[in-house]
């Protein structure tokens, strides 16, 4: 068995990339642009096809070079860029995503993970208290900050769906938190990993939105649970799309358990009238994943979360050198 990774040598897709290669698999990363400095001590491990999942022609011939029965389909363009470049975001987010499927079909893939997104529903405040949590049947109201992403993450869904229902590829995804993890300092939700590594290096940090309510979960839980994704019996599966889950908190409270680590933490948090990043859930159920494929997240309260982050981060900088 081989899985292939689209966007593969991104902040996730290395993390998983890790995972399978230290349980004896040789992962093939696909990425338009390769970040190989995520792959220096496995790089000899992996295998990396410089390809855009906007070309079929491309896709089949990574999946059939390297006998690929499994896709974890990570490429995307994420919330800023796609607000600010809708085009290449629908080409790359609907055009992708079809051309995974239809290579699936056409080559009799085993199953596609797909990367869909809590943005698909609205802030909480566009639930009435009686739907909190928010679990997976909840009314899609899409996170209004981020429209190009979220609606491309409905249609990836949907379109999913109907290659299950019609063609029997066999389709599921989850639909994660805004995640938290050493290296992410870009986008929408960077506030978070901001928040936390900057410290843990020594440097200050200013974020706004501090009265704002989000949802946290943290990489390695998210890793685990496309993991269980890949693995899983398909007979365990009586939904397809499923919450990560997260913790919920103020950026505010972010910033004060990471200075119950770093005590001397130079934070500056700008409190303002938002109650959600981006139109962004807050109050998410975690409760199918855990009934149906018995996945339970193990960095959770935040705090655990955010302590481990804290160690990776400084771990990773005294390997390069770096002091805090």
């Amino acid at each position: 068995m081989t899985t292939m990774i689209t966007g593969g040598t991104g902040l996730i897709g290395a993390r998983i990339a890790h995972k399978l290669v230290g349980r004896g698999e040789r992962p093939v990363l696909f990425d338009w642009a390769p970040a190989l400095w995520r792959l220096e001590d496995i790089k000899e491990e992996v295998d990396v096809v410089r390809g855009s999942v906007v070309n079929l022609h491309e896709v089949l011939n990574a999946i059939q070079k390297y006998k690929v029965s499994k896709i974890i389909h990570l490429a995307y363009v994420m919330t800023l860029e796609a607000n600010a470049n809708p085009l290449a975001a629908t080409q790359v987010n609907t055009v992708g995503a079809v051309n995974i499927y239809e290579a699936a079909k056409l080559l009799d893939l085993e199953r596609v993970c797909i990367a869909s997104s809590m943005a698909v529903y609205g802030s909480d405040d566009e639930y009435k208290p009686s739907e909190l949590p928010l679990t997976e049947d909840a009314p899609k109201y899409l996170a209004k900050g981020a429209l190009p992403y979220a609606v491309g993450k409905v249609y990836m869904e949907a379109l999913g769906d109907l290659y299950r229902n019609n063609f029997g590829v066999f389709v599921c995804g989850l639909r994660p938190a805004i995640l938290y993890a050493r290296g992410r300092l870009t986008g929408a939700s960077a506030f978070a990993g901001a928040l936390i590594e900057k410290p843990a290096l020594g440097e200050p940090v200013k974020v706004a939105g501090g009265n704002a309510d989000v949802s946290l979960v943290y990489i390695d839980d998210v890793v685990d649970q496309w993991l269980t994704l890949l693995d899983a019996d398909k007979s365990r599966f009586k939904h397809f799309y499923f919450n990560t889950g997260g913790d919920r908190a103020r950026v505010y409270d972010i910033a004060e358990i990471v200075r119950k680590f770093i005590p001397d933490a130079q934070i500056e948090v700008e409190r303002g009238p938002e109650k959600h990043i981006a139109g962004f859930a807050a109050t998410v159920s975690e409760k199918l994943i855990s009934e149906e494929l018995g996945f339970r997240r193990r960095y959770t309260p935040l705090e655990v979360g955010i302590k481990a982050m804290i160690d990776d981060v400084r771990a990773w900088s005294q390997q390069r050198g770096i002091s805090p």
